[in-house]
């Protein structure tokens, strides 16, 4: 009975209803109308409400702007050469390691919303080593955040030109060890 009670409760709390200004003025007067239906649905349950939280005040998809971000997975040999993309997501021609990195538990290391992700620089450290191995010709790596533009109508996205979020590691080089020529023994005179 009270999970019941406190599903009943998220049901209709979380029913999303648009605001005014993403409501066409036809509909205004419907979605005022869900408004004020919802508060008396509610209001007898308020103290349930209130008392165990169970109100959806927080957005599911808090990042679910028209403003997004593509991830790019570049390498380079040399500091002079050209950087070739081996990852970027909806890109069947750059797939390096597409399944790891779209892993939705590794997603939330590398995915920005308002800001870079605190597990950011791990993911590019991780990736960057992954790149290595697979690649030794490679000297250096580049991971970044295209800028792009959802456009949900049509099912596609613009990029913008702009790039975020800027990481790059280079290949570790084993230090030489200088070359120490043995001593040679020392002779003894003969008697």
């Amino acid at each position: 009975m009270v999970i019941a009670l406190v599903l009943a409760i998220g049901l209709v709390d979380g029913c999303p209803i648009p605001s005014n200004k993403r409501t066409i003025p036809a509909l205004l007067p419907a979605v005022k109308e869900m408004r004020v239906l919802r508060t008396q649905v509610l209001a007898p349950l308020r103290p349930v409400r209130d008392g165990f939280r169970l109100h959806q005040l927080w957005k599911l998809f808090p990042t679910a702007s028209l403003n997004q971000y593509r991830m790019w997975v570049e390498g380079r040999a040399g500091r002079d050469g050209a950087w070739q993309i081996l990852y970027r997501p909806l890109d069947p021609e750059h797939t390096f390691k597409r399944d790891e990195i779209e892993y939705r538990r590794l997603r939330g290391a590398w995915n920005p919303g308002r800001s870079a992700r605190r597990g950011y620089a791990s993911f590019v450290k991780w990736v960057a080593g992954e790149v290595f191995n697979a690649r030794p010709d490679f000297d250096e790596v580049r991971v970044r955040m295209e800028k792009i533009r959802v456009n949900p109508r049509e099912g596609k996205f613009e990029s913008t030109g702009k790039f975020q979020y800027e990481r790059s590691r280079r290949r570790a080089r084993e230090r030489e060890k200088p070359v120490v020529e043995p001593a040679a023994p020392i002779e003894e005179p003969e008697p």
